[in-house]
């Protein structure tokens, strides 16, 4: 080990004099390799504990995942090609499948995904994503072949190839069952130009799909664009004379913009056939082999590892949805990426964009951004008309930062009343869930996508982030994790992401059921040792970590003492006094299975025992009591359940009455919708009803909270979203009102684009609206015509005094714009505009 650390001493001068890029980020992994030997595991949530199973001792190798079979067998896959059953805690002693011969390991390449078919128990399939050796790609079946050469460090090609297991004992699978999915022949399969950055991850989504994560395929020394000298360990012009990549991908990190490739992608195949599936985003029924109809997402630069969502997705193989991808990407020196995938055919960026931003390595003479690169497959139609000298559009032309109103407008370079064509793909670019600090960009971050006051894209700190708990962290390269399920995970960690850093670091993240992130924490110290994967075994409930240095499968399991799940049944939560109560927990349970008491406290100073009880509440006026079962388990583990019981009270009634069910809003302007209810209480005066008013974004399969209110009725603003080829959106306005007593009424309305123009265009005077008004942090400027591009602005107060004054640009066709007033003491003031040469006044309160 000395002689080891003694060569990567003397590597690490001649590193730094050439680069601080991912190589450093591979010294420094090695470098915890040596430091972390030996140190004791750190301290996990209370009742995990960690142990390693698996050792070189055992006989791992060069292992780079596990996957999980049953309650006492499994599989891990060497990087060179090999695929080991452990049964029992014990690798065996022959392989269970050996594709040395074919697999191309060397450097970062191999055998880097593996998966098992989700009827593996019948049909024995599992699953390769590996680099197919040059030498084997081009001669095998011919004379010049031979089974003990290979091409290492000159490219290659990724395959994603199919095997049976003998479904007798598992323990063995068929070599001539080899069913080559993608890659069978030179020019159909991954390109691989570089000695990393290439085949990443493969799993199932739970429609059945197979999917498949794939790098960019570049050198990790930017920014090469396939234009002049190629860097150490790029082989692209040795690719494009194999002719496993054309000129178009003769790009370098573009090729994760190139929407006719296969690098920088997420992959959506048919497990039988290797073809795109007809609901993918740009599915082709007449070409269903091209590449652009296999991806699902793009834009990514190292995307290693991703799991799908339990229990998100739906339907099958030919109109399904996978769920929820949670991918990291690996950045180059700024930021890590954790990806949530909820829907097709995002653009998550790469290489215009590191994490929230546009990609900047401080130490090149012009990064990605700043190099302008064709796209082949774009043409201008400009050029063709002679009008023109641009005769592709760059891939700079055809993404953008996203605002908030998904208002797009992409000029062709070449004119500014021209757009690029509808039949050339365009992008927002879809930011992470997570960006955290890459140790060689500086300090300690983590942060998260918002929207800032014009309704440009923005971020903010997860220091500064009300919603998310956490603190800043930092890492190298960040390994995508797994999900903690079933009734061996504590109740606080149900449906947790647990991902990692190739520092050693694991963290926990909380989401809620819309795939947002609401915590952040560290599990336990920086001791992990380079882990390459995470897998969760639903067979025994532990977490597997596979550490490829290490040469070690780590386990994390909780071995403590599970509380117990009460449930509840009553009959009534209200009615006049006296009202008796039936209280039944008797659906309660241990998930260890064992007794439990029940022990309830009524919220009126008793109390009672047993599994079921009744018990009559009285009293005078409305009056509201906390009822509470508390679950005891045999070894004293608690837990409790609250339960609203609400005297002499009825709940009210709401619905609303400004929106009706699937009215339409115009798609060329932003327009208000007035919220109001009719609300009924028979209790309750309306001002001692509360409101809980939101204004809800919904696409495709999910949906984001835009606006919440706490008035009784008000304005909301809804921006001209929808009616996209792939993606769909629509609105939702819903209202919650509680009574005095804590019942509680809802009503939601839905509301539609207008695709079909059948609103008439707002025409007339010009017409200011501020909204909300009154309004605590940010204020809402809406014009029923254009504004001009340019406000003159200023904010009087009560005293005549100018507090502010400012010009502001005016985007989304010239009709909306936001100021913030956060910085203003509450009260009343004036806001003085001049906009088109005429001059507007509105008062608004600032509270």
């Amino acid at each position: 080990m000395l002689s080891q650390l003694g060569f990567l001493l003397r590597s690490l001068a001649a590193i730094f004099a050439r680069q601080k890029c991912e190589i450093m980020k591979h010294i420094l992994t090695l470098f915890s390799f040596f430091f972390f030997v030996g140190l004791s595991y750190a301290q996990l949530p209370e009742g995990f504990a960690r142990e390693t199973i698996l050792t070189g001792a055992d006989g791992l190798n060069r292992s780079a995942g596990y996957i999980p079979v049953d309650t006492n067998l499994a599989y891990v896959y060497d990087l060179d090609g090999v695929v080991w059953a452990v049964l029992n805690e014990e690798i065996l002693s022959e392989p269970l499948l050996d594709i040395r011969e074919e697999c191309g390991f060397w450097e970062s390449n191999g055998l880097l995904g593996a998966t098992i078919d989700p009827n593996f128990k019948e049909n024995g399939y599992i699953y390769l994503l590996y680099n197919a050796d040059r030498h084997h790609i081009l001669y095998f079946g011919t004379p010049e072949y031979d089974p003990e050469a290979n091409s290492n460090n000159m490219g290659g090609m990724g395959r994603i190839t199919r095997f049976t297991v003998n479904t007798d004992d598992y323990l063995t699978a068929d070599p001539s069952s080899r069913h080559v999915l993608l890659g069978n022949e030179i020019g159909s399969g991954i390109p691989i130009c570089s000695d990393s950055h290439s085949t990443c991850g493969l799993a199932f989504g739970n429609d059945g799909s197979l999917l498949a994560a794939t790098g960019d395929a570049n050198s990790w020394r930017c920014c090469y664009t396939g234009v002049g000298e190629l860097p150490p360990v790029a082989f692209d012009s040795i690719s494009l004379g194999d002719g496993i990549i054309n000129q178009a991908e003769m790009i370098g990190s573009f090729r994760s913009q190139f929407t006719d490739g296969l690098n920088g992608k997420v992959l959506r195949i048919h497990p039988e056939t290797g073809e795109g599936l007809p609901n993918n985003p740009h599915y082709d029924e007449n070409n269903p082999d091209a590449d652009r109809g296999r991806w699902w997402a793009m834009g990514f630069r190292n995307p290693f590892r991703f799991k799908v969502r339990p229990n998100t997705g739906w339907g099958d193989l030919e109109n399904g949805h996978p769920g929820s991808i949670y991918l990291g990407d690996v950045g180059n020196a700024r930021w890590e990426e954790l990806n949530i995938i909820v829907d097709g055919g995002g653009n998550y960026g790469w290489p215009l964009f590191e994490g929230h931003v546009p990609f900047d390595d401080q130490g090149y003479d012009g990064s990605y951004p700043d190099k302008l690169t064709y796209n082949l497959m774009a043409p201008n139609p400009l050029f063709e008309e002679g009008s023109c000298d641009q005769e592709y559009f760059y891939f700079q032309d055809l993404i953008q930062q996203p605002n908030e109103q998904h208002d797009y407008f992409f000029p062709n370079p070449c004119s500014e009343n021209a757009s690029i064509p509808e039949n050339v793909l365009t992008f927002e670019h879809e930011r992470p869930a997570l960006a955290y600090r890459n140790i060689w960009g500086g300090g300690e971050h983590a942060r998260f996508p918002t929207f800032g006051s014009q309704g440009e894209a923005t971020w903010t700190a997860i220091q500064d982030m009300e919603e998310v708990e956490g603190i800043p962290f930092k890492g190298t390269s960040i390994i995508g994790g797994d999900f903690l399920t079933g009734p061996k995970i504590p109740e606080e960690y149900q449906d947790s992401y647990i991902f990692a850093d190739y520092t050693g670091w694991i963290r926990a993240i909380g989401i809620n059921e819309n795939d947002e992130i609401k915590s952040i924490a560290q599990w336990g110290e920086e001791d992990v040792s380079n882990p390459v994967d995470l897998t969760f075994n639903k067979y025994d409930g532990c977490l597997y970590i596979t550490s490829l240095n290490q040469r070690t499968v780590d386990r994390i399991c909780f071995g403590g003492n599970l509380k117990p799940v009460p449930l509840t049944e009553n009959d009534t939560i209200y009615g006049p006094s006296p009202m008796n109560v039936n209280f039944n927990g008797s659906e309660s349970y241990d998930p260890e299975g064992g007794s439990i008491t029940y022990q309830w406290d009524f919220g009126d100073g008793t109390a009672g025992e047993g599994p079921a009880v009744d018990h009559e509440y009285s009293g005078n006026g409305v009056e509201s009591y906390i009822a509470t079962l508390t679950v005891t388990d045999s070894i004293g583990a608690t837990n409790e359940k609250e339960i609203l019981i609400s005297l002499n009270n009825t709940p009210p009634e709401v619905e609303i009455i400004s929106v009706t069910e699937g009215q339409l809003y115009a798609i060329d302007f932003p327009s208000t919708f007035e919220l109001a209810a009719n609300v009924i209480d028979a209790e309750s005066a309306a001002s001692e009803m509360t409101y809980e008013w939101k204004h809800l974004l919904h696409h495709n399969t999910h949906y984001h909270v835009l606006h919440e209110y706490d008035f009784s009725s008000g304005i909301t603003l809804v921006n001209p979203t929808g009616c996209g080829e792939t993606d769909v959106y629509w609105y939702e306005l819903n209202v919650r009102v509680v009574d005095q007593g804590g019942l509680t009424s809802f009503d939601s309305k839905m509301i539609y684009p207008d695709c079909d123009g059948e609103l008439e265009n707002e025409t007339g005077t010009n017409e200011l609206r501020l909204f909300p008004n009154p309004t605590s942090d940010v204020l809402t400027i809406l014009s029923n015509t254009s504004l001009g591009e340019m406000i003159e602005l200023r904010i009087i107060d009560v005293a005549g005094r100018l507090v502010r004054s400012d010009e502001i640009r005016v985007y989304n066709d010239h009709r909306l714009f936001r100021i913030s007033v956060e910085e203003l003491p509450n009260g009343v003031y004036t806001l003085d505009l001049i906009c088109n040469g005429k001059r507007e006044q509105r008062k608004f309160v600032r509270l």
